[in-house]
């Protein structure tokens, strides 16, 4: 029986901006998923939009036809990017007397800031909700306010290299990052 890697969004993203930071075998077995394409996909548009960049004088420009501009401002908001997805995740075999296979449904939303430098990933099933954020030039980010809508509840994460783990199904419209 061949070893199958575990693979989380974390690693896709890793696959996209540091695929140094991966295994032969979790390169590998990425490779040749098709159930990945798509996520693998926002994160290269992510990666593609991060290299657009405001220059000073362009920023300078806003500022001055732009009263409430703020550069400073660090809270960033995110959108879905398109309609509600459910997939099946692998099955998952309990061991106990006449178990059976269980299908766990995944409902997955991708969600991107309007210069599309930042994208949220939210995995909700039935017992938890986990929200991935990312970065488009692979930075880790630090010190993550999120608040999630339309809920309009707060939660806070030391740094996105591991996902806000939210117990229950939580209803994930659209959401804001605070970092700083």
């Amino acid at each position: 029986m061949d070893f199958i890697p575990s693979i989380t969004e974390y690693d896709l993203y890793l696959y996209v901006f540091r695929p140094d930071l991966l295994s032969n075998a979790q390169k590998e077995y990425i490779e040749g998923r098709s159930e990945f394409t798509e996520t693998i996909g926002h994160f290269r548009e992510l990666a593609m939009h991060s290299k657009e960049h405001l220059t000073d004088s362009d920023q300078e420009l806003l500022k001055s036809r732009i009263g409430v501009y703020r550069p400073g401002d660090n809270i960033i908001y995110l959108y879905p990017t398109q309609a509600r997805q459910e997939v099946k995740k692998q099955p998952k075999v309990l061991y106990r007397a006449a178990s059976v296979e269980v299908e766990e449904k995944l409902t997955s939303k991708t969600f991107f800031d309007e210069k599309k430098h930042y994208m949220v990933k939210a995995n909700i099933n039935h017992r938890t909700t986990k929200i991935y954020i990312f970065s488009g030039t692979g930075e880790t980010l630090h010190n993550i306010t999120i608040r999630i809508h339309p809920g309009n509840t707060l939660h806070h994460l030391d740094d996105n290299t591991q996902p806000l783990v939210l117990e229950g199904r939580v209803e994930v419209e659209h959401l804001s990052l605070d970092m700083g």
